[in-house]
């Protein structure tokens, strides 16, 4: 550890600490929407850490990628438990990938994305869409919008009734949402997903849908 501290000049025992001394890996999910500004589109990334182990602080890169050979990656510090960071461009990327090259020894539990978030292509109603594909192995994609701003929660339960997976949980602006769910964690057989809106509005109750998917490994 001194010597790596010694020829980077920087104080490396966070690193060690982390990756050598303590058990896991971080588990990530992430969630990006961009908006349009004067100069371009402006990203907003919200990056969560789902494993149960305290939180890895690590520099991550992220490259937003758009048709043409628009290409551009940025890196933010990640350091929290949920954390939002944003940047400009000048182009409206059309992808954003986590960690493009691998540097980060990792498992990504979800991804999404805010779809049709320009003015005036925002939803009308809440809808849970059907999984796609279904059955899957080993990636699937749940769509879902929501018209109004609240707290947003997506949960996976398997047959008995046992929460599996916890795709969203935090706070969505109004948009068209899409999360990727990987398999890798879970067994073949038949799950359910459950979407949950509390608007920020006084309602009398959330919004409320479930829907059945199939894994297969």
């Amino acid at each position: 550890m001194q010597v790596a501290s010694d020829v980077s000049g920087q104080n490396l025992r966070w690193f060690f600490d982390q990756w050598i001394y303590r058990k896991g890996w971080p588990i990530y999910a992430y969630v990006w929407r961009t908006e349009p500004i004067p100069s371009g589109h402006r990203v907003t990334v919200t990056i969560q850490q789902h494993q149960t182990e305290p939180v890895f602080q690590m520099p991550i890169q992220l490259r937003a990628r758009a048709a043409g050979s628009f290409e551009e990656t940025v890196t933010v510090n990640n350091s929290q438990r949920t954390q939002q960071f944003q940047f400009d461009l000048a182009f409206r990327p059309d992808s954003l990938l986590f960690d493009p090259d691998g540097w980060i020894l990792k498992q990504i539990s979800s991804q999404s994305v805010a779809v049709g978030s320009e003015p005036g292509d925002l939803p009308q109603k809440f809808v849970l869409y059907q999984n796609y594909p279904n059955p899957f192995n080993p990636v699937t994609t749940i769509r879902f919008d929501t018209p109004r701003e609240g707290h947003v929660t997506l949960q996976v339960f398997d047959l008995l009734g046992q929460e599996v997976a916890v795709l969203v949980n935090e706070r969505r602006l109004p948009g068209r949402y899409e999360v990727r769910l990987n398999n890798e964690t879970l067994t073949s057989g038949v799950y359910f997903y459950r979407l949950t809106v509390m608007p920020l509005q006084h309602v009398k109750a959330p919004f409320v849908e479930t829907k059945k998917m199939l894994s297969i490994r």
